[in-house]
């Protein structure tokens, strides 16, 4: 049985609503911090060669920089991961406009989505090998343009060395909904390096074909033998990525300096690559790489995609487990 503590405190205040940390420690293994702002992974410790724990995932040193953030810095995503071309969709012939936070588009759930709202901690559970921190978030009817009020519940399932999140969520209208976690790793630990020398595997034979403004065709695209082929392990290198793969079985990062290897599985069909090449204001471009476990961008809107449509008698669920394993 691994021995672990729990504890909460304080990280800040928005208006009178007190935004709280609670912190997981596993000795020897895992040490998380989650905000209640969010529902954002503050940090996530993993022994490394040297026998030291490195926070493996970018942080940000207070509730106002996290407010500030542009580049959803750790952050749950919703109420749609990624893209939706012109913020559009229709719903049984009728059209709803979402916001239009990208461009003409629509990003990672609109201004707020969230990223930017208070969650409820329902439950916090200890169990002999794990704690689950269940998060809730009502998201009303028209928000962001959204159709529908949905009940969102967020387990963060924590082990000695690894964290489940599983999604569930409930609707009273239908509704698209597609959600992920948006943390950006790095195993060096060291967010003034680039990652171009970490190892990436992805179990993966294609990508979504996209336009110039990254909003999917429709189609696929085989990447064998091409600069978007990680069936085999290799570094990431210096290309910039922001590319969903359609996922075949895992996804496997890799630091040779502090042996840590990070293991991605997910019950969902796509994995988007971002390399952190468009980060600025003080954070540092390609510090940090994100594998955000998610349905496929503009799928609304995309016939062909797997449907990301809830009805009101059915419950979202999804699961993504990052699993932490050292020899990388």
């Amino acid at each position: 049985m691994a021995t672990k503590s729990i504890y909460k405190k304080e990280f800040g205040l928005i208006e009178s609503d007190v935004i709280e940390l609670v912190g997981v420690d596993f000795s020897n293994g895992l040490k998380t911090e989650v905000l209640t702002y969010g529902g954002i992974i503050k940090s996530l410790f993993v022994p490394s060669n040297d026998g030291k724990r490195k926070n493996v995932v970018l942080s940000l040193p207070d509730l106002e920089a996290y407010k500030k953030d542009e580049f959803f810095i750790g952050c749950l995503i919703g109420r749609f991961a990624n893209r939706i071309e012109n913020g559009k969709f229709e719903i049984d012939g009728h059209e709803y406009q979402l916001n239009q936070n990208h461009g003409a588009h629509h990003l990672h759930g609109g201004y707020k989505g969230f990223g930017k709202v208070l969650w409820n901690i329902k439950s916090i559970e200890e169990r002999d090998d794990s704690v689950e921190i269940i998060l809730q978030y009502l998201s009303k009817d028209g928000e962001e343009g959204y159709p529908g009020n949905v009940e969102i519940l967020v387990s963060y399932i924590m082990k000695k060395d690894e964290i489940k999140i599983v999604y569930k969520a409930k609707t009273d209208h239908k509704t698209y909904f597609n959600p992920t976690q948006h943390s950006y790793f790095n195993l060096e630990g060291n967010s003034n390096l680039p990652i171009d020398k970490h190892m990436l595997r992805i179990d993966s034979s294609q990508i979504l074909e996209v336009d110039d403004q990254l909003i999917p065709t429709g189609s696929m695209k085989s990447i064998k033998g091409t600069a978007f082929d990680f069936s085999k392990k290799r570094a990431i290198g210096s290309q910039p990525y922001d590319t969903c793969y359609k996922l075949d079985g895992k996804a496997e990062l890799s630091n040779g300096k502090t042996g840590i290897k990070m293991i991605v599985e997910t019950t969902t069909p796509g994995i988007q690559l971002y390399t952190a090449d468009y980060l600025s204001k003080g954070l540092l471009p390609r510090s940090a790489v994100c594998l955000e476990t998610q349905f496929f961008p503009d799928s609304p809107n995309q016939s062909l995609f797997p449907l990301t449509l809830l009805n009101p008698k059915d419950e979202y669920r999804s699961e993504t487990v990052y699993q932490f394993v050292r020899g990388a």
